[in-house]
């Protein structure tokens, strides 16, 4: 069964959208758009003139006649953090709760006004300085201010979308 997915791209010159049909082993891009932004409204990675940006998006998906509202935003910023960590080991449903606590001093910016995302690189066993083993979890973090993702998704929701995500730009284009 055929899979469609839409990826949005949000950069400071210009909007792009792909529809890619996923199909068992393979990929087709279906549908491609894309529009110019003006000068300064996404700076830096940063949306600066949202009304501005919201029409862009109005543009490329009138553009590109995509079969989904539901769309997954890349956006690259320098703001966005990632970093690899080591954390006590726990199973993963304690470990999504406790992230937030377990990475909170490693955090430029308050964990209360953060998105944070992980991916689990490796769990391991290593030794204390006692001598005894503990489990570690290697993770990739990614953390990003909540008013900078919520820029991006508000513009895309003001212009009729259903952002289902938010990918650092080049791991949406890895996955």
């Amino acid at each position: 069964m055929a899979r469609t997915l839409v990826g949005l791209d949000i950069g400071s010159s210009g909007v792009r959208a792909a529809e890619f049909v996923i199909q068992r082993r393979r990929v087709t891009v279906r549908r491609f758009a894309s529009v110019p932004l003006a000068p300064g409204v996404v700076r830096a990675g940063a949306v600066v003139d949202g009304d501005a940006l919201t029409e862009a998006i109005k543009e490329v998906r009138s553009l590109g006649k995509f079969g989904t509202k539901d769309v997954t935003l890349g956006i690259a910023n320098a703001g966005v953090m990632v970093r690899q960590m080591d954390l006590d080991w726990m199973p993963p449903a304690d470990f999504a709760k406790a992230l937030r606590y377990q990475v909170e001093d490693a955090l430029p910016f308050p964990v209360e006004e953060a998105n944070l995302d992980y991916h689990l690189l490796e769990e391991l066993e290593v030794m204390t300085e006692s001598g005894e083993p503990r489990r570690v979890a290697r993770i990739l973090l990614i953390a990003a201010t909540r008013d900078m993702v919520d820029a991006f998704v508000g513009a895309a929701q003001r212009a009729g979308l259903r952002p289902t995500g938010v990918d650092l730009l080049p791991f949406a284009l890895v996955r």
